[in-house]
């Protein structure tokens, strides 16, 4: 709390542009911002995944006789959900982007659900061999 009122207080002496420069740093530091490199790197690491998860799901399900080429209705039930919701954030992580060309985002709560979603889905994807 002391740190943030020392920016404030820094903000009021400075001017309202160094204002914005140290909050700025001060999200970097605290991480409460992603910079849009990790963005990408995410993004692209879901489109990945999201390509072999499509392709599980073009399999069959299975039924004991079309084994191991099959897809796992447990895993599938999963796994729709999950590429789902990283679409979703994906979207909305690379509109953000795109709004604010070079600039880091606020967007920390929906990087991690994407992180949690990646994880998520090497896990079923690793699960269904």
């Amino acid at each position: 709390m002391r740190t943030l009122r020392a920016a404030a207080a820094v903000c009021l002496l400075a001017g309202l542009a160094a204002c914005a420069e140290v909050q700025n740093a001060y999200n970097i530091v605290t991480g409460q911002v992603v910079s849009p490199q990790t963005v990408i790197i995410a993004a692209n690491a879901f489109d990945a995944l999201k390509a072999t998860a499509t392709n599980y799901l073009r399999l069959q399900k299975c039924t004991g006789a079309n084994a191991p080429a099959c897809r796992d209705p447990a895993v599938t039930a999963k796994l729709v959900p999950a590429i789902r919701a990283g679409t979703a954030d994906r979207n909305q992580l690379e509109a953000a982007i795109q709004a604010n060309p070079n600039q880091s985002l606020t967007l920390v709560a929906v990087y991690n659900d994407l992180q949690h979603t990646i994880s998520t889905m090497q896990t079923l994807l690793g699960a269904s061999k």
